[in-house]
């Protein structure tokens, strides 16, 4: 049967979108600098970011083809005050212009006289064979009644090699929907782990490695590969050791935990110290399992041995990342 154009799949058009929500929230400056680097030159340096939280009419929840903007106000330091209106779309057949003008007025009926820019980021992966439109003029009789302009981002537009010389994080996470040729999959989805291994914080290369695979279309055997070249590399060892920190740290808080309850319930302080040594093994063994591809063996399970055998077990994991 063939597909709906007018009201797409609400599976697919949305499946994504929330990972292109979640990038602009998490760095709604750099998302700015990128979409809009005049701003800051002219109204000087970001103070404030809010998301409005707008209630939707009616209309546009019933809409299985819209894909909701994501309003954001910024704060400059000359007290100049603007909106964004941020839409993602994979699927240029489900954007309507008409739409978003009246999203576009409904926000700047309720805010006044801040300016409100849209801008529409067009994901697709495949070529237009035709634009799509991008203003609407409504003329007469040489008067001008009515003229809307949105900004569009094509992101295919885009090249990847230029994008990975940026040091602009949502444009180096954005780096698989860009266009490089077929080829180069596995080699831009190496210099994105790589780029964004200098750029952003271990929680975010973890939350945004997810997106580098999914747009890559990395498969599990090319994410080994891809990792393994990049542990050889100083970056690689970098992300390494901040995992194995990061692990030594929740294990040796597991451990205290553990240890102080057993602690109270044998009423000696020993417990307490020895449920601390067994965190900092159980840390370790965690993060070298992790490293390594390995299933992790559970807390509890480790928490039986004696801390004579954690540590043995962790001198072997670490024999084996080492060979």
């Amino acid at each position: 049967m063939p597909r709906n154009q007018s009201k797409p799949d609400k599976s697919n058009s949305l499946q994504h979108d929330p990972s292109f929500k979640n990038l602009i929230t998490d760095f709604p400056e750099d998302t700015l600098r990128w979409l809009m680097p005049e701003a800051e030159q002219r109204f000087g340096k970001i103070l404030k970011v809010d998301f409005i939280r707008q209630e939707m009419k009616k209309q546009w929840l019933s809409d299985e083809g819209r894909e909701l903007d994501v309003p954001v106000q910024y704060t400059f330091e000359h007290q100049q005050l603007l909106i964004v209106l941020i839409e993602h779309q994979r699927d240029k057949a489900a954007f309507s212009i008409f739409k978003l003008a009246h999203y576009t007025l409904d926000v700047m009926e309720q805010f006044g006289d801040i300016p409100v820019i849209p801008m529409v980021i067009f994901a697709d992966e495949r070529k237009w064979r035709k634009d799509i439109q991008t203003e609407i003029r409504n003329e007469l009789w040489g008067d001008l009644w009515m003229l809307f302009r949105f900004k569009k981002v094509k992101l295919k537009d885009m090249s990847a090699k230029e994008a990975l010389e940026s040091n602009n994080p949502v444009l180096n996470i954005l780096v698989p929907t860009l266009d490089y040729r077929p080829e180069e999959r596995l080699d831009i989805a190496l210099k994105t782990y790589t780029q964004l291994s200098g750029v952003l914080s271990l929680r975010m290369f973890e939350k945004y490695m997810d997106f580098v695979d999914h747009y890559a279309h990395i498969q599990p055997e090319e994410k080994n590969l891809i990792i393994e070249t990049l542990t050889k590399k100083q970056e690689g060892i970098m992300i390494r050791d901040a995992i194995l920190q990061e692990g030594i740290q929740i294990g040796t808080m597991k451990g205290i935990e553990q240890g102080i309850e057993q602690g109270i319930e044998k009423g000696i302080e020993q417990g307490i110290e020895q449920g601390i040594e067994k965190g900092k093994w159980i840390g370790k063994i965690h993060a070298f399992e992790s490293i390594l591809k390995q299933p992790q063996t559970s807390t509890a399970e480790l928490q039986r041995k004696s801390v004579e055998q954690l540590r043995q077990l962790a001198e072997a994991l670490e024999a084996q990342l080492i060979h």
